[in-house]
């Protein structure tokens, strides 16, 4: 398995819970959030939602080159 460890299997699993939640309210949230003046709450709720999927996004993906 060369590089595989376990460690990088419970990255990927937690990464695809939260791409699982994310997809399941998606459409709650785009009703709910989207669609309403955007404020101070509404901007902190998408930050926090959306970087979580981007950083799982950035430790699932191979990394070729370490700095």
């Amino acid at each position: 398995m060369g590089e595989f460890s376990l460690n990088y299997a419970f990255v990927v699993a937690s990464f695809c819970l939260v791409v699982y939640d994310t997809l399941l309210t998606l459409s709650r949230e785009l009703e709910c959030i989207w669609r309403r003046k955007f404020s101070l709450i509404t901007v902190i709720f998408v930050l926090q939602r959306w970087v979580l999927v981007l950083d799982g996004i950035g430790l699932v993906l191979p990394v070729r080159h370490r700095w």
